[in-house]
């Protein structure tokens, strides 16, 4: 396998990419012509780095294992990525309408931490269905603290 200029790639370089990602710098410019990297882009090289795994239980029970979710995506993100039943996310996740309202499952209340104040004005639209543990899962940042984690997609309030 070569770069874009012609040199080749050992086996295992780029330090884990998914295809059409940037997998490491090929080399700097020669003075005089350029300042800056040209990166690589690999084609056929394999993510090594795990997903982090969250567990959905959606509104008809069914239990969703996304095990690709990856950091820096919020929660509703993974689950209508997965289809998720149950998450509307209306606002798409402006934090603006609680239709993506979750039960954080047990003991990760602590590592998900509790919502803001806009977030607990929505949050109170949507009481007759709230619980201790509620959260809206725009609101939770995908971490690998979080890997392992369960949410429970609460049901719809009715209006």
């Amino acid at each position: 396998m070569t770069d874009t200029a012609g040199q080749v790639i050992p086996d295992g370089a780029g330090g884990g990419c998914r295809p059409g990602q940037f997998a490491r710098p090929a080399r700097f410019f020669p003075p005089g012509r350029s300042w800056g990297m040209r990166l690589t882009i690999r084609s056929d090289c394999e993510w090594d780095m795990p997903g982090i795994t969250v567990t959905f239980i959606d509104v008809n029970g069914q239990t969703r294992v996304i095990e690709d979710a990856e950091p820096g995506m919020s929660m509703m993100q993974v689950a209508k990525a997965h289809d998720v039943e149950g998450i509307l996310a209306d606002c798409g996740g402006a934090c603006s309408c609680a239709t993506c309202h979750v039960y954080v499952g047990d003991g990760w209340m602590e590592k998900v931490g509790p919502p803001d104040d806009v977030e607990e004005a929505l949050l109170d639209m949507v009481d007759d269905v709230r619980q201790p543990n509620s959260r809206l899962s725009c609101q939770i940042s995908v971490s690998s603290d979080l890997d392992g984690i369960e949410l429970t997609v609460a049901p719809d309030p009715g209006y």
